[in-house]
């Protein structure tokens, strides 16, 4: 009986020396390794942009002349991961991507890369977006309509000018400040935050939970809110009614939460 217990506690202190050894020991999954990689845009005339990524940071950037652009990938990624980077100029479309060549990957350690996209300053017909884990930053840009999808992330917007802005996410915030167009934005858990100077075209927000914020530096003249939360408050310029007619009320503001709070200042 003694041989079995010392043959027992000889296994169990032998097992914790190995388990522990391995803790010691960084694995290629937990290292990181510096990426730098740039791809030239050769197309000067595309007017509509696809981009469709896995997990990574990504900045669109506007410069000054079409011999500025380019697609750079730069940042800590994952060791032993190798990220497929495409840049393809079809017809007037310049199509984006950045997949994981390998099936096994830690998504959140490639949230230290950044894929900035430098494009001429001009107007775009439109920009298209799709990702899996990331964060989308579109900045001073002017197009027709952009459509962005993401499952988990943020999408933030600023000074942008757009007919239409149709922004989706499973998991995260949509951040819009100071644009110009329509917006139909829609998040199952997150925040909707608009800022915009004055309001000139319909907005439609939809939250299952988090808040919607909407700040504008003119009130209206000539808007209809209809605002609905089953779990939170509503405010609307002041006014603690979820429902309100400025004007004719010609245009709409549609603003709905399962549960949060809607705030319009």
């Amino acid at each position: 009986m003694k041989k079995k217990i010392t043959l027992v506690t000889s296994l169990l202190i032998s097992m914790g020396s190995i388990m522990t050894g391995c803790n010691l020991v960084e694995t290629p999954l937990t290292k990181t390794v510096s990426i730098n990689d740039v791809e030239d845009i050769s197309n000067e005339h595309f007017d509509s942009i696809d981009i469709e990524v896995e997990t990574v940071k990504v900045n669109l950037i506007p410069v000054k002349s079409a011999e500025e652009q380019k697609v750079e990938l730069i940042g800590d990624g994952q060791k032993g991961i190798e990220k497929d980077l495409k840049v393809k100029e079809m017809g007037n479309t310049l199509y984006i991507s950045l997949k994981s060549k390998d099936i096994i990957s830690l998504g959140y350690k490639n949230l230290d890369l950044d894929l900035n996209i430098y494009v001429e300053e001009k107007k775009y017909d439109e920009i298209d977006f799709k990702g899996s884990v990331s964060k989308l930053l579109v900045k001073d840009l002017s197009v027709n309509e952009i459509n962005s999808d993401l499952n988990t992330g943020k999408i933030k917007m600023d000074n942008v000018e757009t007919n239409k802005i149709i922004a989706h996410v499973n998991t995260g915030d949509i951040d819009l400040n100071d644009f110009k167009g329509a917006i139909n934005a829609t998040t199952n858990t997150g925040d909707v935050l608009i800022f915009t100077k004055k309001i000139t075209d319909s907005i439609s927000a939809k939250v299952n939970v988090g808040n919607i914020n909407i700040e504008t530096e003119e009130k209206p003249n000539n808007v209809e809110i209809n605002a609905k939360t089953n779990v939170g408050k509503v405010k609307l310029y002041d006014k603690r009614v979820k429902n309100l007619v400025i004007g004719d009320g010609e245009i709409e503001m549609k603003l709905k939460t399962q549960t949060g709070s809607i705030i319009v200042n």
